[in-house]
């Protein structure tokens, strides 16, 4: 691709450049996201721990008490016994006594203590190990109590402690947030068909959003040395990089793609949308990074953590929207409307939604003249 007219801004030059070199702009960004992926895998995500989230005075003195070499208490669990029907409940604390001990990474079993009513009788136990990793190893003790429950369903029998709990509320918000992050990228994909109607433009906003996040979670490796990250950011990471990853490639496609429609040749289209939408996409992406530092001042691990990982993201995708973008946009010309989907693709774009929110002039007072948007007089 030629040069043929001065380009200004550092969104529009940028996305010259990559369009003349388009193979090493799509090449390098292929190897960014590889090479970035293999270096989180090498060296791992530190993850906060529990003596990270303190902070202010309560905070200082978790920091003290982890430094002055107490030792490490392993993470308790208790099980509680209970009569429903006047049932005798010592045949069950012997037969969970017993099975509790066998079983693996249960660690110093007491004697059972009854309750001043003579109603209940309280077990308890600890988890061996680091208490900080506790939840992957509880597994076994709560299959334990299960079994011993349903042979004695004449009793309430049941576990809870720190390992456990943590067990429990995080399998649920991890498989909430799983789920969650699983449907986004579908009915993200699902959105860009009815929008665009054609299968290549539709796939390519998704494409780059899933890459840039891949990118930034790699990233989050190396930056989770200077600030440990939270355990459900990379969760927001992914909503947040395919919010912004799309957003930013509608608006480049569709400028472009009106550019090409209105009659411009595919050079003169891509700097127009340089132009405009992408240096809508580089203030944007300025403004989010600089929002997102605000929560470094909360001094607070999650929402350090939660800064650290959407400047990441937006960052990452701001640079694919700047450079792989238009390298792809101008690799594939006019074939970024191949599949169209019947019924939903339309020639021209010039729907009264669409031109409501151009955010060039009123509706009522706008026409398209050159490829270019003018007001009318």
């Amino acid at each position: 691709m030629q040069k043929t007219e001065n380009v200004k801004g550092i969104a529009a030059r940028a996305a010259m450049w990559s369009a003349r070199h388009r193979t090493l702009a799509i090449l390098g960004w292929i190897a960014f996201v590889v090479g970035v992926t293999i270096l989180s895998g090498q060296i791992g995500t530190r993850n906060a721990v529990d003596s990270d989230y303190g902070h202010g005075d309560s905070g200082r003195a978790e920091h003290i008490v982890q430094q002055a070499g107490f030792p490490v208490q392993p993470a308790g669990e208790m099980v509680i016994v209970q009569n429903r029907a006047g049932t005798d409940r010592a045949a069950a604390i012997a037969d969970l006594t017993k099975q509790l001990t066998a079983t693996g990474n249960v660690a110093d079993v007491q004697p059972a203590i009854e309750s001043p009513d003579k109603r209940s009788s309280l077990i308890a136990f600890s988890i061996s190990g680091d208490p900080e990793t506790a939840k992957d190893r509880v597994a076994p003790a709560l299959d334990t109590v299960a079994r011993v429950q349903a042979a004695h369903a004449d009793l309430y029998i049941a576990e809870g402690g720190d390992a456990s709990g943590d067990k429990l509320i995080g399998d649920d918000l991890d498989k909430g947030l799983n789920r969650l992050g699983m449907l986004s990228i579908p009915v993200t994909l699902g959105i860009l068909l009815v929008a665009f109607g054609a299968v290549v433009s539709a796939l390519l906003p998704v494409a780059l959003a899933v890459t840039a996040v891949v990118a930034a979670i790699g990233l989050l490796a190396a930056a989770s040395r200077l600030a440990p990250a939270d355990e459900t950011t990379m969760h927001v990471m992914l909503l947040v990089g395919l919010a912004v990853g799309v957003d930013y490639c509608l608006f480049y496609i569709r400028r472009e793609r009106d550019e090409r429609r209105a009659g411009a040749d595919a050079h003169r289209a891509l700097v127009i949308a340089a132009q405009t939408s992408g240096r809508s996409i580089w203030v944007s992406g300025l403004t989010v990074i600089v929002a997102m530092a605000g929560m470094f001042i909360t001094f607070d691990t999650t929402f350090v953590s939660f800064a650290v990982g959407t400047i990441l993201v937006v960052a990452t995708t701001m640079l694919g929207s700047l450079t792989v973008l238009p390298a792809m946009l101008s690799a594939l010309g006019d074939k970024v409307d191949a599949v169209k989907i019947p019924g939903l693709y339309r020639k021209r774009s010039d729907g009264r939604f669409w031109t409501a929110s151009c955010g060039w002039c009123w509706p009522s007072r706008c026409s398209r003249r050159s490829s270019r948007w003018v007001r009318s007089p």
